[in-house]
């Protein structure tokens, strides 16, 4: 691209308007909202995730498998891509017409280039994590753990060869400089790795998706953890949308449709798989933490009973704590219970009178009343008087 000597660049729009109207320097329509919309949500949900699968490991294991240092490096690559990649569109999430030439300089020449780098290991440190941690899951399954290293090494292939192709057409050569014309000739080399990485992703997802099912479906698991093991199973399936999604945007720009208004979303998207695949490496650590820690909590454990008060209020019927809600400690637990600790628990709840009186008999299971309610020569009535502030409990014995 030759221009004439003392133009001013940034009153030259990169690519002329199809519609013949003048370019908005301005106030252009930008995606870069969307680019923060997308990536933002993820990345937190990644880091709460991941910091919570390292802390339950070093607390029970006392140490970090290769699984959970591959996922530590996915998660630093990827935050490292998003940053590089909001510096980079941050002013250029726009139409083409709408882009000054002046903004493709040489910053912008090397951020696009530490793209290129750095988003091969954040793809393959997402997907290894993964299949490193079905290894240490799986590792009496031999065809499962040899399907695994295979697959770790011709990822690692596919996407670490960006790195070296990158260097050779992204890079000056000669003392040229970082400009347009290394721009340009860096996103003509490197058309084709859009489209491929997208493919790759899209089978590398589908792929690690669906090789732990035969074993998983030979599990016998109770209801609640196979609920677990579809919900993440749910979210491996979000994975392969993004990335079908990302695969589309990736081909409108390898057709030269508008590159700077769609590259956002790719970047996004692109974060956006890797960031739900740390997600779903770090589902069973998270799951261990649930019911070893938190489920367990004197908040978690105050705030069910809260709950449970508030239902109780609303529907109108008093409800008994659940046994779990108050998991009791070693110095707590109570004694062997005896045939006269397991009785039998029946409520009469009338209809409501006007001062709220409620009766329930307490009787053993073994024994049987007659028409008078009497158990032997003991019969045993409780009362209850609620009131708006208070309640009086009444228990008379007859002999």
């Amino acid at each position: 691209m030759s221009l004439p000597p003392g133009v001013d660049l940034c009153q030259i729009p990169l690519v002329p308007n199809p519609s013949g109207a003048p370019p908005n320097f301005t106030n252009p329509p930008s995606r870069w909202t969307v680019y923060l919309a997308v990536v933002m949500p993820f990345a937190s949900i990644s880091f709460t995730a991941l910091a919570i699968r390292i802390w339950i490991n070093l607390k029970m294991l006392g140490k970090l498998h290769l699984d959970d240092q591959l996922c530590i490096l996915a998660f630093v690559c990827l935050t490292t891509y998003i940053g590089v990649g909001a510096a980079s569109v941050r002013n250029t999430a726009r139409h083409q017409w709408d882009l000054p030439v002046c903004y493709f300089d040489e910053r912008y020449t090397k951020l696009a280039f530490a793209l290129n780098v750095v988003v091969g290991p954040a793809y393959w440190a997402s997907k290894a994590a993964i299949i490193a941690l079905y290894i240490r899951l799986f590792q009496v399954e031999v065809w499962l753990r040899r399907t695994s290293y295979i697959t770790i090494v011709l990822l690692f292939l596919v996407y670490w060869s960006l790195i070296p192709v990158s260097a050779v057409y992204c890079t000056p050569r000669n003392g040229a400089a970082w400009d347009l014309i290394l721009l340009g000739s860096c996103q003509q080399h490197l058309l084709f790795a859009g489209p491929m990485q997208g493919a790759v992703s899209i089978a590398a997802d589908v792929f690690i998706l669906f090789l732990p099912l035969p074993i998983i479906v030979k599990l016998n698991l109770p209801f609640r953890k196979k609920i677990g093991v579809v919900t993440v199973f749910f979210v491996g399936v979000l994975a392969v949308i993004v990335t079908c999604v990302s695969m589309y945007y990736r081909i409108l720009i390898h057709s030269g449709k508008d590159i700077t208004w769609n590259s956002p979303v790719v970047l996004a998207t692109a974060a956006a798989e890797g960031y739900i695949t740390v997600i779903c490496s770090c589902a069973p650590a998270i799951y261990s933490s649930w019911n070893n820690y938190f489920a367990h909590s004197a908040l978690f454990v105050s705030l069910r009973s809260a709950f449970s008060s508030v239902r109780s209020t609303r529907t109108g019927h008093s409800e008994l704590p659940d046994k779990d809600s108050y998991p009791l400690s070693k110095n707590s637990r109570p004694a062997q219970s005896s045939k006269s600790h397991q009785s039998f628990e029946r409520s009469l709840l009338s209809e409501q009178a006007p001062t709220g009186r409620v009766e329930t008999v307490l009787a053993p299971p073994e024994q049987s009343r007659d028409r008078y309610g009497r158990l032997g020569n003991i019969t045993k009535s409780t009362r209850i008087e609620q009131s708006s502030n208070e309640a009086a409990v009444t228990t008379t014995e007859y002999r």
